[in-house]
């Protein structure tokens, strides 16, 4: 298969990504719109925390000073 046919390809399984992603998006604001109409607040909880939830996996890989010396000297043995 050329290249230029694996690029097609994957041109084409992206616009089906981005499709699906704009058809799940009118569902869901449907969804949410019935939801703040009947006053189900609590549905959205998830939604106010996501960012936070998201951040501490950040927070976890940020190395301590003493990981980082470690990390440092290891680095340079891999250029030595």
């Amino acid at each position: 298969m050329t290249q230029t046919a694996k690029g097609w390809r994957l041109g084409i399984a992206w616009l089906g990504v981005v499709a699906f992603g704009v058809v799940a998006a009118g569902f869901a604001l449907g969804t949410i719109g019935e939801a703040l109409s009947i006053g189900a607040y609590a549905l959205f909880l998830p939604l106010i925390i996501l960012p936070l939830a998201i951040s501490a996996f950040w927070w976890m890989y940020a190395p301590t000073r003493e990981g980082r010396a470690m990390m440092d000297r290891i680095a340079g043995f891999k250029q030595y």
